[in-house]
């Protein structure tokens, strides 16, 4: 299967003051497939926005490159098979929307005819062509988030690169703009996306990137972190003889529970029975998929769980 997108110890600094840089990126490699659907997840800050304007054409890199379709992102015939949505995307609100689309096609050299019927397609497709004749200003943000989709797909890109398109919606338009984009996936389309909730990419995507700090920390796929499950912690509970066990938190009717890493969880275990403790339970303390992604976010920035 060939590459969608493919980036090679890709960076990008900034100047700070006095002197200074920021690494917004640090070397970036990353690998989509064409035809699959990718998550890339982060926490707000950690250059999600950064790499995909590289992507897109509206950064340089500082080092390193990126390719789409094994095409260099800084030709033009690259950058004309995406299709692009913003974070933040802004249209005149005293247009309708399918007189804007058509507009948007003759500017991207759609034939007339091809791009009316075309974007009464997309319109039926993003679940809005009953409003094709509303004007834009009277759309809610999760119908204008659907309408930008539609924009996106208006040339018929191979690659729809989408910057947190869930951002800011209320949990029922996130659903439809993620059954959307579910829905698209029949339609043999690459589809990149940035998110900082992996909640949303379940049962979604083919494979998913987690970035923090301008680095690539996982990247496989959802079987592949579910098996990261090892790496999160253990929750103990018990009870004391005498004594607490020192970092343990107090429960009821004199149960205490203490947070321990797997690699020192014998030791702890060693210890409250030597203390002579009644050990109650000894369980994962996470396992939901959002839940390991947190443990990877912060054990990467340095955090640690006792």
């Amino acid at each position: 299967m060939s590459s969608a997108i493919n980036t090679e110890a890709l960076t990008k600094t900034y100047r700070a003051k006095k002197g200074k840089t920021v690494a917004a990126l640090h070397p970036l490699t990353l690998e989509v497939k064409a035809g699959e659907t990718f998550g890339f997840i982060g926490p707000n800050g950690a250059g999600k926005t950064t790499a995909i304007k590289i992507l897109t054409g509206l950064l340089f890199p500082t080092s390193g490159k990126a390719f789409l379709f094994d095409k260099s992102v800084l030709l033009a015939s690259a950058r004309k098979t995406i299709g692009y949505l913003s974070e933040v995307a802004a249209y005149s609100p005293l247009f309708e929307a399918l007189e804007l689309l058509n507009a948007f096609g003759t500017i991207q050299g759609i034939p007339r005819n091809i791009c009316a019927q075309k974007s009464e397609e997309l319109l039926k497709l993003v679940g809005l062509f009953e409003r094709r004749k509303s004007r834009l200003g009277e759309f809610s943000k999760g119908m204008l988030q659907r309408f930008g989709i539609a924009q996106a797909l208006l040339h018929e890109p191979r690659l729809l690169i989408l910057d947190e398109p869930t951002s800011g919606l209320d949990p029922i338009a996130q659903r439809e703009v993620l059954n959307l984009l579910h829905d698209l996936k029949g339609h043999g389309i690459t589809i990149f996306f940035s998110s900082h909730r992996l909640t949303e990419v379940e049962g979604l995507c083919d494979h998913v990137g987690i970035v923090n700090r301008g680095n690539i920390i996982f990247q496989g796929t959802l079987t592949q972190l579910e098996a990261q499950k090892s790496l999160v912690p253990f929750l103990v509970r018990f009870k004391p003889s005498e004594k607490p066990y020192s970092l343990s938190r107090a429960l009821a009717e004199g149960l205490y529970e203490t947070t321990v890493k797997r690699e020192l969880l014998h030791q702890c275990l060693s210890d409250l029975i030597a203390l002579g403790a009644t050990v109650v339970s000894v369980s994962p303390q996470r396992s939901t998929l959002e839940e390991i992604f947190i443990h990877l976010i912060t054990r990467e920035q340095g955090g640690s769980t006792t």
